[in-house]
């Protein structure tokens, strides 16, 4: 299976409406019509509490999950497509 290669990457990230939950509990949400948006070369905290899936946006944006809806976008491209 071969993905599309992005030939420039500049680095701009955008969850749109990102709905997320941890496949040990499919029916506790996480996000919920989640979006963000980190432009290139601008750097973001994200805060918050024990478990309140800060991590899990570093974990989608690895592919090692995939959200159950909304779309991750890498420069322009949705990233299940890289």
């Amino acid at each position: 299976m071969e993905g599309e290669i992005l030939q420039n990457v500049s680095g701009e990230v955008e969850l749109k409406n990102v709905k997320l939950a941890y496949p040990s509990r499919p029916k506790n949400i996480i996000f919920e019509a989640f979006s963000l948006k980190v432009p290139a070369e601008k750097t973001v905290a994200l805060v918050g509490g024990s478990s309140s899936g800060k991590s899990m946006v570093v974990v989608m944006l690895e592919r090692f999950y995939d959200p159950l809806g909304g779309e991750i976008v890498l420069d322009g491209v949705i990233i299940h497509k890289l």
